[in-house]
């Protein structure tokens, strides 16, 4: 007979587990890009447009060229997840500064692996890598609560340090910047409401007028639905290196091919 005292295990999905899932889509999308884009079909560097182009190619190409699409568009479903993360994080955290430094450090980290594997070399300066935006979000988040009570004055500040963030990653050219800002802001004024998930889901929608590839954003909404409001079992050196592993590791393949 089972104990009346005895705990019963959680439903849905811990902060934790929904990280998983974000690392499995990025996952997706870093092999789609280093493995298959840079490595197999040497289109490195190449925009979505070329890549289509390439598919008028030879049947393989086309193959390969279909499969990293598929997967590159999968990898949009981890923005929202991060973006939403990012914001429970916010609103958990004891000590933002540390916060602030864990994640200021994993986009430090991440930085030449992903230009490695983007890129080809250590110093690239097409782009940064996606994490650099939620360091941004986070500062963002930080205005939103000390101009947090509602007034004329306040709403003008925060639409004000939104935009500038917005600006921040088109000038740092960061991957997913705009989105991902967009994202957390959604997630901040959608926190504790009932509709957060649905609303979540739309402006992911949304996301295809900065790029088609985003067009599958709004699966994570299935995801963050089952968000238990539990932390899970984490490990912050595996958050700190799963990243710039995963980005070196899909680098160095590129040369087993």
């Amino acid at each position: 007979m089972e104990r009346l005292n005895e705990q019963r295990p959680t439903r849905g999905l811990s902060a934790a587990a929904l990280r998983g899932w974000g690392y499995l889509f990025l996952l997706l999308g870093v092999v789609a890009r280093a493995v298959i884009q840079n490595g197999m079909l040497n289109l490195r560097g190449v925009t979505g447009q070329q890549l289509l182009e390439a598919l008028q190619g030879s049947n393989e190409t086309m193959v390969l060229a279909t499969v990293s699409l598929i997967m590159q568009a999968l990898e949009a479903c981890a923005v929202p997840i991060f973006a939403f993360l990012l914001v429970e994080g916010f609103f958990h955290t004891s000590n933002f500064a540390k916060y602030l430094g864990r994640v200021a450090l994993v986009a430090l980290v991440s930085e030449i692996p992903y230009n490695l594997a983007m890129g080809g070399g250590f110093f690239v300066t097409s782009t940064r890598n996606p994490v650099f935006a939620l360091v941004l979000g986070l500062i963002l988040l930080w205005f939103y609560r000390y101009y947090g009570e509602k007034s004329a004055k306040n709403i003008f500040i925060n639409i004000i340090v939104t935009l500038a963030a917005i600006l921040w990653c088109g000038m740092l050219r960061i991957e997913h910047g705009t989105f991902t800002i967009v994202l957390i802001a959604t997630a901040w004024f959608m926190h504790g409401k009932p509709m957060r998930t649905m609303v979540c889901a739309i402006m992911s929608a949304l996301g295809v007028v900065f790029s088609m590839l985003y067009l599958t954003a709004p699966i994570s909404a299935l995801t963050i639905h089952f968000y238990n409001e539990e932390k899970g079992e984490s490990n912050r050196v595996f958050n700190l290196l799963c990243y710039p592993v995963m980005l070196l590791v899909a680098y160095f393949a590129t040369f087993l091919i």
